[in-house]
């Protein structure tokens, strides 16, 4: 998708989730838009390492980066919300 379309809706998500009390990592307030896709999912790998719980968007399944995300989470045995 559109950086501009998928800057909005991590915008929205960390919205939402900071109004519930949530320390939120946002990917894209983490990764420079100038990045590499590589440079970006090592930084966000990185990221889950320390975070206790995990959000994962709409239709992530359809994203590359998300799903690699997603096993590398349940390989580290973070909760999803």
């Amino acid at each position: 998708i559109e950086y501009y379309v998928a800057y909005q809706t991590f915008a929205n998500a960390d919205r939402q989730l900071s109004q519930q009390g949530y320390e939120v990592v946002n990917p894209m307030k983490i990764c420079k838009k100038h990045w590499s896709w590589l440079r970006c999912m090592a930084k966000c790998l990185w990221a889950i390492m320390f975070c206790r719980k995990i959000h994962q968007l709409p239709n992530w399944q359809e994203s590359r980066g998300a799903r690699i995300e997603y096993r590398w989470a349940k390989l580290l045995r973070k909760r999803f919300l």
